[in-house]
Protein backbone atom coordinates (compact mmCIF):
# COMPACT_ATOMS: atom_id res chain seq x y z
CA UNK A 1 0.00 0.00 0.00
CA UNK A 2 1.38 3.31 -0.98
CA UNK A 3 1.52 6.41 1.21
CA UNK A 4 -1.27 8.02 -0.39
CA UNK A 5 -3.18 5.46 -0.45
CA UNK A 6 -2.92 5.45 3.53
CA UNK A 7 -3.67 8.72 3.49
CA UNK A 8 -7.02 8.71 1.69
CA UNK A 9 -8.00 5.46 3.95
CA UNK A 10 -7.06 7.72 7.14
CA UNK A 11 -9.25 10.77 6.07
CA UNK A 12 -12.17 8.97 4.98
CA UNK A 13 -12.10 6.71 7.73
CA UNK A 14 -12.00 10.08 9.82
CA UNK A 15 -14.84 11.26 8.19
CA UNK A 16 -16.84 8.01 8.39
CA UNK A 17 -16.31 8.21 12.45
CA UNK A 18 -16.84 11.69 12.89
CA UNK A 19 -20.90 11.24 11.24
CA UNK A 20 -23.10 13.70 12.25
CA UNK A 21 -20.16 15.60 13.89
CA UNK A 22 -17.75 18.72 13.55
CA UNK A 23 -13.97 17.36 13.02
CA UNK A 24 -10.80 18.49 11.77
CA UNK A 25 -8.44 16.76 9.15
CA UNK A 26 -6.24 17.76 6.75
CA UNK A 27 -5.73 16.88 3.08
CA UNK A 28 -6.13 18.40 -0.32
CA UNK A 29 -8.02 16.09 -1.88
CA UNK A 30 -11.34 16.94 -0.57
CA UNK A 31 -10.81 20.85 -1.53
CA UNK A 32 -8.62 20.94 -4.98
CA UNK A 33 -9.27 17.55 -7.21
CA UNK A 34 -12.22 15.78 -5.77
CA UNK A 35 -14.94 17.89 -7.31
CA UNK A 36 -13.06 17.97 -10.65
CA UNK A 37 -12.15 14.29 -10.85
CA UNK A 38 -15.71 13.83 -10.20
CA UNK A 39 -16.70 15.88 -13.23
CA UNK A 40 -14.52 14.01 -15.27
CA UNK A 41 -15.70 10.82 -14.10
CA UNK A 42 -12.54 10.17 -12.15
CA UNK A 43 -10.53 9.98 -15.21
CA UNK A 44 -7.36 11.87 -15.73
CA UNK A 45 -6.63 14.65 -18.92
CA UNK A 46 -5.69 12.06 -21.24
CA UNK A 47 -8.80 9.61 -19.79
CA UNK A 48 -7.12 6.61 -17.94
CA UNK A 49 -8.86 6.42 -14.70
CA UNK A 50 -7.08 8.16 -11.36
CA UNK A 51 -4.97 6.22 -8.97
CA UNK A 52 -6.93 4.74 -6.04
CA UNK A 53 -10.09 5.84 -7.56
CA UNK A 54 -12.82 3.28 -5.34
CA UNK A 55 -10.79 5.05 -2.38
CA UNK A 56 -11.31 8.49 -3.84
CA UNK A 57 -14.43 8.07 -4.27
CA UNK A 58 -15.57 6.34 -1.12
CA UNK A 59 -13.32 9.52 0.50
CA UNK A 60 -15.70 12.06 -1.79
CA UNK A 61 -19.17 10.16 0.06
CA UNK A 62 -17.55 10.21 3.57
CA UNK A 63 -16.65 13.95 3.33
CA UNK A 64 -20.65 14.42 3.20
CA UNK A 65 -21.13 12.49 6.53
CA UNK A 66 -20.13 14.75 8.90
CA UNK A 67 -22.04 18.42 10.43
CA UNK A 68 -18.28 20.07 9.34
CA UNK A 69 -15.41 19.02 8.04
CA UNK A 70 -12.22 21.53 7.86
CA UNK A 71 -9.19 20.36 5.44
CA UNK A 72 -6.34 22.21 5.85
CA UNK A 73 -3.20 22.55 3.74
CA UNK A 74 -0.03 22.92 5.69
CA UNK A 75 3.72 22.88 4.25
CA UNK A 76 5.09 19.23 4.65
CA UNK A 77 8.76 17.97 5.40
CA UNK A 78 9.54 21.28 6.47
CA UNK A 79 11.99 21.73 9.97
CA UNK A 80 11.14 23.18 13.07
CA UNK A 81 9.58 22.43 16.56
CA UNK A 82 5.99 23.81 16.14
CA UNK A 83 3.07 21.83 16.72
CA UNK A 84 1.91 21.94 12.82
CA UNK A 85 5.60 20.63 12.03
CA UNK A 86 5.44 17.93 14.77
CA UNK A 87 1.52 16.85 14.20
CA UNK A 88 3.39 16.30 10.27
CA UNK A 89 5.42 14.26 11.42
CA UNK A 90 3.44 12.20 13.40
CA UNK A 91 1.52 11.62 10.65
CA UNK A 92 3.57 11.26 8.10
CA UNK A 93 5.01 8.14 10.48
CA UNK A 94 1.31 6.91 11.12
CA UNK A 95 0.99 6.33 6.97
CA UNK A 96 4.04 4.92 7.05
CA UNK A 97 3.07 2.30 9.52
CA UNK A 98 -0.16 1.93 7.69
CA UNK A 99 1.09 1.77 4.50
CA UNK A 100 2.91 -1.43 5.31
CA UNK A 101 0.23 -3.51 6.63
Amino acid sequence: MSVQLAELRALTAACQAGTGKSILHMHSVGHLFGAMWKMRGFRKTDGSPILHCDQVVELMSALLLPQQVAIVKCRAHKPGDDCVTKGNKAADEASKVASKQ
